[in-house]
């Protein structure tokens, strides 16, 4: 008798087996197959999203021209019908989607124009082909089976560059994200902390969080049943579709964590473990730009391994950590220099001053004006 993982449940409606008893997901795969066909051949969704746009003359005026210098935003209302939360899109090279007639060489060449932003979320995730995103002067290469959380404060722009390549995004709401979806995922601490620190804290968010989903897994799965629930439009589908996003989340921490374990297993059967020492130095050092995922990188580790690396050894989350760091060299320089205190929260990692003093008065219970007058008063006495 055949065994079955406890995940390979939820896939079990839509498998099927061939004369070997080797695993396909047929019958599913062509309803999501012929879900993208019909959206590639009756393109409504996008022709529904250009027309909103063409409402607003700016956007009109913006559309007849590239490169464009000024970064487009797009809004809420001109993506979500009313009562939607989640919105499902499928994207492809269309004469109304966005540089359908612009090239990889011309985008390259304009590398800084052109660019839009969201107030919704978008997480994006390449169905079929590759594609290419650009935002913070790096060119960022996507392949099948990719799937990036972009952060909605970040200037980007997405290219796709062959007539095969096909994308799905999943469009969250800003504005409904905490009633809906936050106490879903609350539990979720890596999820969370993006998606809060997106809409509150800018300072403090990574720009991107990339994974891959294997083919015929259970995140797969999950993705594609969302996919089918939103172009079916059954009864509570915006709930189900919900409930579908934050079990694909809990599914991409999971492989996340798989991953850690299994790497922490290589690494302890090698010579040289990581140091904490070598991790905090590098903090220290990049402090004002680094992410988890760059430092993870840096030290050739998944993110998901060097954040429980970190908190073993600090007791803290990255982020936690990282804003220690952070705002222990702000007070150092508050006492020692005469330096503004705008300029110092800049340096240290802070593009919004409003962000940097709420964060200090937070671990030091004063403003850091207050900080820096309580340290020439202290001079002043010892004088």
């Amino acid at each position: 008798m055949a065994e079955y993982s406890f995940s390979s449940l939820f896939l079990l409606p839509f498998l099927t087996f061939d004369k070997n008893r080797s695993v396909s997901m047929d019958p599913f795969m062509a309803k999501i197959n012929r879900i993208v066909e019909e959206a590639r051949s009756n393109p409504s969704h996008m022709e529904r999203l250009y027309k909103r746009r063409q409402d607003s003359p700016r956007e009109r005026q913006l559309d007849e021209k590239f490169p464009c210098e000024e970064t487009r935003h797009f809004s809420e209302k001109q993506l979500f019908d009313e009562g939607e939360d989640i919105v499902l899109f499928v994207d492809f090279r269309h004469e109304l989607s966005e540089y359908h007639n612009i090239t990889l060489e011309s985008i390259r060449t304009h590398f800084e124009t052109g660019l839009h932003t969201h107030e919704y979320f978008v997480i994006t995730y390449v169905f079929r082909g590759e594609c290419y995103c650009y935002f913070g002067g790096e060119e960022f290469h996507f392949k099948q089976g990719d799937i990036w959380f972009l952060n909605t404060q970040v200037s980007h722009k997405l290219l796709l560059p062959g007539d095969d390549c096909v994308v799905f995004h999943i469009c969250l709401r800003q504005t409904s994200f905490c009633s809906v979806l936050l106490d879903k995922i609350k539990n979720n601490e890596q999820f969370v902390h993006f998606f809060v620190n997106s809409i509150f804290d800018e300072d403090n968010n990574p720009c991107l969080m990339q994974f891959h989903i294997r083919e015929l897994s259970v995140a797969q799965y999950y993705l594609f049943k969302m996919l089918e629930e939103y172009y079916d439009q059954k009864m509570h589908s915006q709930e189900v579709i919900a409930y579908l996003f934050c079990c694909l989340l809990i599914q991409l921490e999971r492989n996340c964590e798989a991953e850690a374990v299994e790497q922490e297993a290589h690494r302890n059967g090698r010579q040289k473990n990581l140091d904490i020492s070598e991790v905090i130095a590098y903090l220290m050092e990049h402090q004002q730009t680094v992410t988890l995922q760059q430092a993870a990188s840096h030290f050739h580790y998944v993110p998901a391994y060097l954040s429980r690396f970190i908190q073993r050894h600090t007791g803290k989350t990255f982020l936690e950590f990282l804003n220690g760091i952070r705002l222990e060299r702000a007070a150092e320089m508050l006492r020692n220099t005469t330096l503004p205190i705008r300029q110092i929260s800049h340096m240290v990692g802070y593009s919004d001053r409003s962000s940097f003093d709420r964060s200090f008065k937070r671990q030091y219970h004063m403003t850091p004006r207050k900080y820096r007058d309580n340290g020439r008063e202290s001079q002043n006495k010892g004088g």
